[in-house]
């Protein structure tokens, strides 16, 4: 019941439902889509990936998303300076 957990009740709700009806299976299924919508829509609230270029290049290509303008660490040292 990950959406309980981040507090999106309207789909924790939808995904009980679906799970009484469907046995589990619903849930295992839901689980792949709301992950990737979750993720989206941090993305489209201004989060940013944590890690390094290849592996936030594979996330972008997984998600299907262009890859964010980053700056680097030569570029933010110059603007210090």
């Amino acid at each position: 019941m990950v959406p309980l957990f981040r507090g999106d009740l309207l789909l924790a709700l939808i995904l009980l439902i679906a799970n009484v009806f469907t046995v589990g299976i619903g849930g295992m299924i839901f689980a792949f889509f709301y992950d990737k919508s979750y993720t989206l829509g941090l993305i489209e609230r201004g989060y940013e990936f944590a890690d390094n270029e290849t592996t936030v290049e594979l996330a972008c290509g997984k998600l299907g998303i262009a890859l964010p303008a980053r700056a680097s660490t030569q570029d933010a040292a110059k603007k210090a300076a």
